[in-house]
Formats: C-alpha cells, sequence, structure tokens
C-alpha cells in the first residue's frame, strides 16, 4: 500500500513538473517580451522647459536657448543625453561662421535636424566645419514635413535672403506629414515636448474633442498648445491651412491623394528656388521597400532636383541608436554631411 502511495506522489510530482514548467518557461517569454516593449516606450525630458513654441505658420517651433536633453527608458538604469543650442531664428546651432558668406540652407525633419544627437555630431553641423566658406543653416525640425519646407522658402524668400544652395530631405513617409494623416498627429500629441504627461487626463480631453469636432464646436483655446499645417487639394490645386495639433479636430483628406500632393509641394519648392537662381538638392534618406522604385524620386529626377542617393538603412542596428532612440547616429549624419559635400563641390 505504502508502495502505491509512493508510486503516485512520484507520479503527481512528476506531472506537476511536467505541467510548471512549460508555464514557468511561457511567462518568462512573456515577461521577456513585456520588457522588451516596456523598453521602447520612451520618455524624453527637456530642461529647461518648453522647448517649443506654437506658431501660426509652421505650427511650432524651437524656443531659441541651451537645452539639455535625455531619453530615459522603462527599464533601464542608463540614459541617453544629449545638449542643443537653438538660434535666434529658431535654428539648430550649426558652429561659428562668419556673416555675410553664401548661404546652404538644408531642410528636413527630425533626421535633418538631429534627434538624439549633439549640436557637433548633426550632418549640417559637420558640412559646415568642412565649408567655411559658407553659412549653413539647419531648418529642419522634429515633425516636419515638406510642405514646411515649401512654408520656410517662401517666408525666407520674403524676407530677401538668397542663398547658394538649397538641400532637402526626403523620406516618403513625409507624405503622411503633409496631409497632417490623424495617425500621424496622434503620434505627434505624444511626443515629449508635446504631450500632457498624464495618459487619462489626455484620454478625456480625447473624448470631449471628439464630440465637439462632431458638433462643429470649436476646441477649447487651453487644449490648442501648437498648430499644424495641413496640405490639401481644393480642385486640385495644392493650399496648405493650419490646423489645431490635435487627431480629433484634423479635417479628412484622402489618403490616396497624398503622394500627389507631395509632387505638387515639391514641384512649388522647384519654382520658388529657381525664383532664387538655385536648383534643389534632394537627399534620398530613406524610402519603404526598395527604395530605388519609390515612383516620388523619378518625378524628383524629371523635374530637375539635383538628386543625391543618401539612403541607409536605419532599422539597422548599426545605423540607429536603439535602445534610446531609433533615430541616424552619429556615424550616419558623417555619411550624410559626405554626400552632401559631394553634391555642392
Amino acid at each position: 500500500m505504502t508502495s502505491r502511495k509512493s508510486l503516485f506522489y512520484a507520479i503527481m510530482f512528476l506531472l506537476l513538473i511536467a505541467v510548471t514548467v512549460p508555464i514557468l518557461y511561457l511567462a518568462n517569454q512573456l515577461l521577456n517580451r513585456y520588457r522588451m516593449q516596456t523598453a521602447v516606450v520612451r520618455e524624453l525630458s527637456v530642461e529647461p522647459s518648453p522647448m517649443y513654441v506654437d506658431d501660426l505658420v509652421l505650427g511650432y517651433k524651437a524656443i531659441p536657448g541651451d537645452y539639455n536633453l535625455k531619453i530615459k527608458l522603462s527599464n533601464l538604469k542608463e540614459e541617453r543625453s544629449y545638449k542643443v543650442r537653438i538660434n535666434q531664428d529658431a535654428t539648430r546651432f550649426t558652429g561659428v561662421s562668419k556673416d555675410h558668406l553664401p548661404e546652404l540652407w538644408i531642410f528636413g525633419c527630425s533626421f535633418v535636424w538631429g534627434q538624439g544627437l549633439n549640436d557637433d555630431e548633426t550632418m549640417a553641423y559637420l558640412v559646415q566645419n568642412k565649408r567655411q566658406d559658407l553659412k549653413v543653416i539647419n531648418f529642419g525640425e522634429n515633425g516636419y514635413g515638406t510642405h514646411h519646407a515649401l512654408l520656410q522658402i517662401k517666408e525666407l524668400i520674403k524676407s530677401k535672403r538668397r542663398p547658394k544652395y538649397i538641400a532637402i530631405s526626403y523620406i516618403d513617409w513625409h507624405s503622411q506629414r503633409n496631409i497632417a494623416a490623424k495617425e500621424y498627429v496622434g503620434a505627434l500629441r505624444t511626443f515629449g515636448p508635446f504631450s500632457d504627461k498624464n495618459f487619462f487626463i489626455e484620454k478625456l480631453n480625447s473624448i470631449r474633442n471628439s464630440i465637439y469636432f462632431k458638433f462643429g464646436i470649436p476646441p477649447n483655446p487651453e487644449d490648442v498648445r501648437f498648430h499644424f499645417p495641413q496640405a490639401y487639394l481644393d480642385s486640385g490645386e495644392l493650399k496648405i491651412r493650419t490646423i489645431p495639433l490635435l487627431k480629433e479636430h484634423v479635417p479628412f483628406v484622402k489618403n490616396e491623394e497624398e503622394f500627389l500632393i507631395t509632387e505638387k509641394i515639391f514641384d512649388q519648392i522647384y519654382e520658388e528656388a529657381k525664383k532664387l537662381n538655385v536648383t534643389p538638392i534632394i537627399l534620398h534618406m530613406w524610402s519603404s521597400g526598395d527604395y530605388q522604385k519609390d515612383p516620388m524620386i523619378k518625378h524628383l529626377k524629371d523635374k530637375g532636383f539635383i538628386y543625391v542617393d543618401s539612403y541607409r538603412d536605419y532599422s539597422n542596428p548599426e545605423f540607429n541608436m536603439l535602445p534610446y532612440d531609433g533615430h541616424p547616429n552619429p556615424e550616419v549624419n558623417k555619411f550624410y554631411a559626405k554626400k552632401l559635400l559631394e553634391a555642392i563641390k
């Protein structure tokens, strides 16, 4: 009898192990996956704050000053820190240059601005360091699209400034920014400097603003801390309006029109540049899939832009700053600078 009990207990013990081990293994896998997922939830802190101010043309722009930025991951003690200097005209510092030199204007998004990088690691700074005969101006900014470049160039022309070179970054998903797609505006709202940092309050405001928009009620002024330009077609004509940076208040623009809208934006950029007797340079930094088959590239070449293949697969760990930041790292910015320098020899 005792031996039967012992055998029973032994079998039960083995069954328990057989059941427990896979459960523990699965739990460990889920925990590791959770840790990996939470690692990419980043908190960007800026000191002093705020770093951005509302702008009724560009939507928002940086406030002049010196900033210390930190990227903190939820499950890591270490953090990535970098320093940023913003000039009086809201552009990023590119190093010391003499006044009254021929100017090189560089336009683009965070790839050009240099998200996650110190000033002296950015493409624009590196180009300035090599070309002391030029004044290099970094007009790039986090979250900007191609339509921002058009708006900036128009404003610069009004001020009677005349560059020697104009360079514009091209990334295929800028077309979503150009039409202020709801998913993009929603993502931009979560970016550190723009976020309310309060998930519950953010959700309540989102519900309220959805109701407001449905019934044609304008958002509360305190909700509209920033704006964003939206390009759209009116009887086939390109127009740009400024809307609140609230995904619940985004006027609808057909996604199937975003490619045509982006083409028209580039066409206008080209025409504005020709007024200055400048042939604009396209820095092709990224396209999804086979980047060389991006139909926009053919359009830009046919239009007359100077095409510069600056592609690097920044999803490759060799080219980004993960786990802290997925943007191009200092080595890639050296590559960008090399490509641009070759184009302006």
